[in-house]
């Protein structure tokens, strides 16, 4: 008799033995599928771009812009265009028509009206407003060259992590571009929430993508990018010197900021650190 039992117990434990195999074989395959669908849907997702736009009594040239970005982005609902405008702009009604027609064509547009002052503050500003898995502060004065720029920026910033902080290269024709330097440099959210900001706020029109290159340069956290736009830049005489420019670019702006280039060389050196840690 107890020898029945103890072959029914054995029975029984091969029994449960069997049903937990086959248990933990489909939970295993079904981890698996689920993992390999995530991974791909992971793949497949594009990442939303922000572009911060401040302008100012500038609508031809914003409707220049935004005439390229239409027709050279790959995927035009990805894109976020926050653009910042002062309490009063004297081309509003110009403005809103262009607005409208970029949101017909997909774009997710966001405006502000605030009288901040300098080109640093609007930018931060703009970016803490952003939800882009990428940050690219542009100027209304640019064109987009390459055809599906937005397709390969996303695909230059996947080849790493988006938890790490990285910046892109765009590739201008400013008279700069001898130098080891980028006019327009793209950063990505983790590069931003790193710091806390697109530039410091002691800079007043200059110097601004100068700071970015320098520290991604310093913390050797960016790479080249194929994208290449051009900027019709009152500096290189391809565009007139507009009231919007002179009330900007004046000797005393160049004077204050070359200054406080210099006094903040630390600054750069301490950020460089903050980037290039994980």
């Amino acid at each position: 008799m107890k020898e029945k039992i103890n072959i029914i117990l054995r029975i029984k434990k091969e029994i449960t033995k069997g049903f937990l195999r086959i248990y933990y074989f489909f939970e295993t395959f079904i981890l698996r599928l689920h993992y390999f669908k995530l991974k791909k849907k992971i793949n497949t997702n594009k990442s939303k771009i922000s572009l911060l736009c401040p302008t100012k009594n500038r609508y031809l040239k914003f409707k220049r812009f935004t005439d390229s970005l239409i027709n050279k982005t790959n995927d035009i609902n990805r894109i976020e265009l926050l653009i910042c405008f002062d309490s009063y702009e004297k081309e509003i009604e110009k403005y809103e028509s262009e607005i409208l027609r970029l949101i017909k064509k997909g774009v997710i547009v966001k405006k502000f009206f605030k009288d901040l002052g300098s080109h640093a503050l609007r930018n931060n500003y703009l970016a803490e407003q952003c939800s882009g898995d990428i940050i690219f502060p542009i100027n209304d004065d640019l064109i987009f060259i390459t055809s599906n720029w937005d397709k390969i920026i996303d695909e230059e910033f996947s080849r790493n992590l988006k938890s790490n902080p990285l910046c892109v290269w765009i590739n201008c024709d400013r008279k700069y571009k001898k130098l080891d330097y980028s006019a327009f440099p793209v950063i990505n959210y983790a590069w931003y929430k790193r710091l806390g900001y697109i530039v410091p706020e002691v800079f007043r029109f200059w110097y601004l993508d100068w700071w970015i290159c320098e520290v991604s340069r310093i913390s050797k956290k960016y790479f080249l990018s194929n994208v290449y736009i051009h900027q019709f830049h009152a500096e290189t005489y391809k565009s007139e010197i507009d009231e919007t420019y002179k009330q900007n670019a004046t000797n005393e702006n160049l004077e204050h900021d070359y200054n406080m280039w210099l006094k903040t060389k630390n600054n750069r050196i301490q950020d460089s650190f903050k980037i290039s840690q994980k």
